[in-house]
């Protein structure tokens, strides 16, 4: 049961942290769409690749023994999880929050880059669970 509030944890800041730098790099929305367009994906891996190798390290480490050696499982979890915590708080902000978005225009505009989440996770457990490092 840890191991699943610390995966929902880290799976929070990895929503929390580009929403914060999409809020500070706002005003580029207006002047330089491409550049802010480009800054968000590479927030997204900067953070998800820092989450996930303090997620898999604390399991080396052995502070989460139970799920020590299915690595490649629980990249996969990870990947969901985090993507669906992503989801549900920007649906919230998006649908029913203070900027109205439809869903169809999410997901073109914000929602499929979240898909670089799961890439990551699933990567580096299948990397750590073969060893081939």
């Amino acid at each position: 049961m840890r191991s699943t509030w610390k995966m929902i944890f880290f799976g929070f800041i990895v929503w929390l942290f580009p929403f914060f730098v999409s809020l500070l790099i706002f005003p580029l929305k207006e002047t330089n769409l491409a550049f802010f367009e480009t800054i968000i994906p590479l927030t997204i891996t900067l953070i998800t690749v820092v989450m996930t190798t303090g997620f898999f390290r604390k399991i080396r480490k052995g502070h989460l023994r139970h799920i020590q050696k299915r690595y490649l499982q629980i990249g996969i979890i990870l990947g969901i999880i985090w993507v669906f915590i992503c989801f549900f708080f920007d649906l919230l902000l998006f649908s029913f929050g203070p900027i109205k978005m439809t869903f169809s225009v999410y997901m073109s505009d914000i929602g499929f880059s979240y898909l670089i989440i799961p890439i990551i996770t699933i990567g580096f457990g299948n990397m750590l669970e073969r060893k081939t490092y």
